[in-house]
């Protein structure tokens, strides 16, 4: 990977658009795509995906309650946290203990981050991210249709 990397620097001082390699040529962007699948790959080598736990805990949220019109009141956050942490490894962890479900995945995002349009973008943001190859992140397949509708409403009410 640090050879990708110097390389990458490499090709970067002198300008140069693709580099030779065992009879192959790659451009900068084969290189940045290598970079990148290496870092995913090498942070499955425990079994666990990398995610940061705020994305980490909406995909759990959403897997249990995709299909409800509200939150239960008797949500177990810690039972929350220990499936996100089975399942991911945390990049980015927060120091709260108690989860907020509607702070991390709310049911309508449009009216929750109405007044606070910095929030709302990061949400979308974070729900982009996970859609963008969801079939490595959720388990429960049958929640990414309705993932996808709320980034649909989310893009919309920006």
């Amino acid at each position: 990977m640090n050879n990708f990397i110097e390389k990458l620097k490499e090709m970067q001082k002198m300008q140069d658009d693709t580099f030779h390699l065992d009879g192959e040529y790659y451009s900068k962007k084969d290189i940045q795509k290598a970079i990148k699948i290496n870092r995913f790959f090498g942070g499955h080598s425990n079994g666990k995906i990398p995610l940061s736990q705020k994305r980490a805990y909406m995909v759990i949220i959403h897997e249990l309650y995709f299909d409800c019109d509200k939150y239960p009141d008797d949500i177990e956050s810690q039972r929350i946290y220990a499936r996100a942490s089975q399942r991911f490894k945390f990049s980015h962890r927060e120091k709260k203990t108690v989860i907020d479900v509607e702070r991390y995945h709310p049911k309508d995002p449009c009216l929750y981050f109405e007044d606070n349009g910095f929030s709302k973008r990061h949400y979308r943001d974070s729900v982009k991210f996970l859609l963008d190859d969801p079939r490595n992140i959720f388990e429960v397949t049958s929640a990414i249709p309705s993932l996808e509708a709320i980034y649909e409403d989310v893009v919309l009410c920006s």
